[in-house]
């Protein structure tokens, strides 16, 4: 699953699986990153996409779901690990799908940001509000 959007401020919106993140960020170095992962049960599966990212200089990790504070939480794990300073954390248990979608939009609203969502199946709900937040951004 990739799916791809133009927002305004030449910034690019991917849904992409956990296995596409790589090749994403290889294909589009040296934008400023932000990233929205959802968390449906263990937050370790995250953690080669989230080194990954910080790898890319994602600087803002937004998480949602049911399982997101853990998330949360693993990401500042990891941050520490790196002596990770300029990151932020956020994580939305309960918000709607549109609040989470114009809170990631509006943690990527530098000129040129790729957003990261990296959804899944269950997140239908989640992958149309981003659409339409990337055509309201545009």
């Amino acid at each position: 699953m990739s799916e791809y959007y133009l927002a305004a401020g030449d910034r690019l919106l991917a849904m992409v699986s956990p296995s596409e993140v790589g090749n994403l960020l290889a294909a589009q170095v040296g934008r400023p990153v932000v990233a929205l992962l959802t968390a449906h049960g263990d937050p370790v599966v995250h953690e080669s996409v989230v080194r990954s990212l910080f790898a890319a200089g994602c600087t803002h990790f937004v998480c949602s779901g049911l399982a997101s504070e853990a998330l949360h939480d693993r990401i500042d794990d990891l941050l520490v690990e790196r002596d990770g300073d300029g990151f932020l954390t956020t994580w939305h248990d309960e918000e709607s799908a549109a609040e989470v979608a114009a809170v990631f939009f509006g943690a990527g609203e530098a000129v040129g940001t790729l957003l990261v969502a990296v959804i899944d199946e269950r997140d239908a709900e989640l992958a149309t509000r981003l659409v339409e937040q990337s055509r309201l951004a545009s």
